[in-house]
């Protein structure tokens, strides 16, 4: 789990997510590309806590593409559960957005009506 400062920080929000990123194969040592679909069970300004299938290591860099906006940040691994442990995985942005959590932070467009189409009714 993340540090105290850093969970006194954290609102408990669930939002669906894209993980996209390379991880090491088992056997071969080669890296293969992932993608994974996951919920976050926290969120901070600048990052968020996962419970995830795919095993991250430290200090690993992927991209989380919020499903409700369209946003999209590289962020890197603080903490991963590991080798064969459950657990939670702690991922901070590597540049800030304070805007990647905003529900209609990427569609504007979407909640204003067009003037034009407003002007057409009867």
């Amino acid at each position: 789990m993340p540090d105290a400062a850093r969970i006194a920080q954290a609102q408990a929000l669930e939002v669906p997510v894209i993980l996209q990123g390379a991880k090491t194969a088992d056997q071969t040592g080669k890296r293969e590309l992932f993608t994974e679909n996951a919920t976050t069970t926290l969120v901070l300004e600048n990052g968020a806590v996962l419970n995830l299938r795919s095993k991250l290591v430290v200090g690993q860099a992927i991209f989380i593409h919020n499903k409700q906006n369209g946003r999209e940040i590289l962020c890197k691994v603080l903490e991963a559960p590991a080798e064969g442990q459950a657990g939670f995985t702690d991922l901070e942005f590597t540049t800030a957005d304070p805007e990647f959590w905003h529900v209609n932070a990427q569609r504007p467009e979407a909640s204003t009506p067009k003037p034009e189409a407003a002007a057409d009714k009867p």
